[in-house]
């Protein structure tokens, strides 16, 4: 079968010119660091007036800013000015094998590509072989889209995930890119590791791929690539392309640079590759009251602990085949709390109504925590109460999507901030120079 039919593109693809420092090129994915504006002007202070994907992009702390309209503006004509340059060299048609070392990891392993928008569509209940595995706030893409539309470029940080438990696909690639000299390795800015890219022809790498995403797309529910980073990122790309395409001919649609967008394929269970629980915590509450409403719920069973460590040592351990568990903490009161699966694959959709169930009777302010420790001290504040969920375990993505459709908000996160892809490779989608 051919790579079209499972939505597939080797396209040019467009990497830094020699002599351009992958330390000072390549920028974390625009979505990270929302909250710490220092992190970004490190960034900035590290590109300034030198060749950088930061000038290709705005990171979202600064999205709805008052300048961001001229920023863009700033941003289309870097983009037609670094091609004019040869900032960016194209290689043939063919496909980059990534390999990332990250501060947690020594080596994550993916294969940048080009996906069919043809193929993705982000509605609840698709059943498109690309697919999100959480909603899509429609409302955030207008900003985004604005940026892509009549743009040179397209610089990608989105990263798919493949189902391969034998992973097959990536390894015979890895494996025959074994001995090429690499296109790009370096150093990353600011702490997030290192990273080496290996470049296949199309030719060389079309027929292994083939095979094995037509192996990969026998499983049940039509689902072959699922969304790991960068959904709204993957979904301004197809918007684009959906108020582009009316205007194309029928040829003209088969061929055209926006009817695909850049990604990173990962196998969900390569070792470098870990999935990150979010947590809940219910701020402006009396904690007492949550417990209480636990407890009178039919199906649930709290089970008080000794400490943090005791919660999250059970919570990690979960219990039967049937129940699920989740911790319970809030100052100097600890407890897991044992629940029925009821059809469900994962926890969070039931923990995520019953919240929003208590929400309905006693008010109260949700936020999402990354990580154990910090859910630790924000509980221990005054009218608060925090809930621990378990890891999702990487078998479970799948069938939860295809079961379920799109997960509840912030069901997982995959690696710690560092980790995130960074913008490196590009694409053109747009304007030439003369």
């Amino acid at each position: 079968m051919c790579l079209e039919s499972f939505g597939v593109l080797l396209p040019e693809i467009l990497i830094p010119a020699a002599g351009i420092d992958i330390g000072e090129w390549a920028v974390i994915a625009c979505d990270q660091y929302t909250s710490e504006p220092e992190y970004w002007n490190r960034a900035a202070r590290i590109a300034e007036g030198k060749p950088s994907a930061l000038h290709c992009i705005l990171p979202e702390l600064y999205l709805h800013s008052d300048r961001a309209d001229s920023a863009i503006a700033a941003i289309k004509n870097t983009m037609k000015d670094y091609l004019a340059r040869g900032i960016l060299r194209p290689l043939p048609p063919g496909l980059i094998l990534v390999d990332r070392k990250t501060p947690f990891h020594k080596s994550r392993r993916g294969v940048a590509l080009a996906l069919d928008m043809e193929h993705y569509d982000y509605k609840p209940g698709s059943q498109s072989l690309i697919r999100p595995t959480e909603g899509t706030i429609v409302e955030r893409l207008p900003p985004r889209v604005k940026i892509r539309r009549d743009a040179a470029l397209e610089l990608s940080h989105v990263m798919v995930l493949i189902d391969d438990p034998k992973n097959e696909l990536m390894g015979e690639l890895f494996d025959m890119a074994a001995g090429e000299t690499p296109v790009y390795e370096g150093e990353l800015m600011l702490g997030g590791g290192s990273v080496t890219g290996r470049w296949l022809s199309a030719e060389k790498a079309a027929p292994h791929l083939a095979e094995s995403l037509s192996v990969l797309s026998r499983g049940a529910g039509n689902l072959l690539f699922a969304m790991g980073d960068g959904n709204h990122s993957l979904a301004t790309a197809k918007a684009v392309w959906e108020e582009t395409k009316p205007s194309l001919s029928a040829q003209q649609r088969k061929n055209h640079p926006l009817r695909y967008a850049l990604a990173e394929v990962v196998n969900l269970y390569d070792p470098g590759l870990e999935f990150h629980a979010i947590h809940r915590i219910i701020k402006e509450i009396n904690p007492a009251d949550f417990f209480s409403f636990l407890r009178g719920k039919p199906g649930f069973t709290l089970e008080t602990t000794s400490s943090a460590d005791e919660t999250a040592a059970l919570c990690a351990a979960g219990r039967g085949p049937d129940t699920f568990t989740a911790g319970l903490l809030s100052r100097g009161e600890y407890a897991v709390i044992r629940f029925r699966k009821a059809g469900a694959i994962i926890p969070t959709g039931i923990i995520q109504s019953l919240i929003e169930e208590f929400q309905g009777a006693h008010g109260g302010k949700i936020d999402y925590i990354h990580g154990g420790d910090s859910l630790f001290a924000l509980s221990a504040g005054e009218n608060t109460a925090g809930l621990l969920l378990p890891a999702l375990s990487e078998d479970k993505l799948f069938p939860a999507v295809i079961q379920d459709g799109v997960l509840p908000r912030k069901t997982f996160s995959l690696g710690e901030a560092p980790e995130k892809r960074f913008y490196l490779e590009g694409r053109r989608i747009g304007w030439s120079p003369a």
